[in-house]
């Protein structure tokens, strides 16, 4: 949870630098340290992608969806393509998830 606050942070302080027209000025190098990487150093890095993983949270699947690929100079160098499908397994078999709401509904249980 500390880096969704890290994140949400950055992207807050970059809205407001772009409100007042500053959005030039602002360096991204260490953009990557919130996920302990540093872009310049890493040359086998070829971008970054975020992952937002609300859906999971809700025991949803994520089928086929796609992120973009940015470098650490914030262009786009491709796109990452992903699937996800939450399982729950209880006593060695799969339980049955359409019985549940949330995660918070399986901690409870």
């Amino acid at each position: 949870m500390e880096v969704y606050y890290m994140i949400k942070e950055k992207f807050e302080a970059h809205e407001e630098l772009s409100a007042q027209g500053k959005l030039a000025q602002e360096n991204f190098d260490d953009d990557a340290k919130i996920f302990g990487v540093l872009l310049k150093n890493d040359w086998n890095c070829i971008g970054t992608a975020y992952i937002y993983l609300e859906a999971l949270g809700n025991l949803l699947e994520i089928k086929n969806d796609c992120t973009p690929l940015i470098d650490n100079k914030g262009v786009k160098n491709g796109e990452l393509r992903y699937s996800m499908v939450p399982k729950y397994f209880e006593n060695k078999r799969e339980q049955n998830l359409l019985e549940f709401n949330s995660v918070e509904d399986l901690e409870a249980k």
